[in-house]
């Protein structure tokens, strides 16, 4: 997968960027069959950070990361100021070679949002 590159300094354009960031992750997620599909009908309540107290990573970035942020950009609110999501990731995930694809969204993304401001 290549990187998204072009950034620009208005907000739709960073929002533009933050959504295709995470297309990107669902089909990286998708493709190293980690995708866990709809997530439950009850509200989901994240423990810990990453939700590491009460569900696996992958949950937590596909019912928590992805539609927060396509939230955020729906309702023209701005990313958080930083993101660590690849550092939990690496750890998460523990560097299995299937995941190399989903690091790298994951990695561009914290670059993203940690330069967005």
């Amino acid at each position: 997968m290549s990187s998204i590159s072009s950034r620009s300094t208005g907000e739709d354009s960073v929002g533009a960027i933050a959504c295709a960031y995470m297309d990107r992750l669902e089909a990286a997620m998708r493709s190293a069959r980690v995708w866990p599909g709809e997530p439950p009908a009850e509200p989901i309540e994240v423990q810990g950070a990453f939700g590491c107290e009460n569900m696996p990573f992958e949950h937590w970035l596909a019912w928590v990361l992805v539609p927060n942020v396509r939230k955020l950009v729906e309702s023209g609110s701005p990313l958080p100021p930083s993101s660590a999501v690849a550092g939990y990731g690496v750890r998460a995930l523990d560097g299995a070679p299937c995941y190399e694809d989903l690091m790298s969204v994951l990695r561009e993304f914290d670059e993203f949002v940690n330069t967005a401001a």
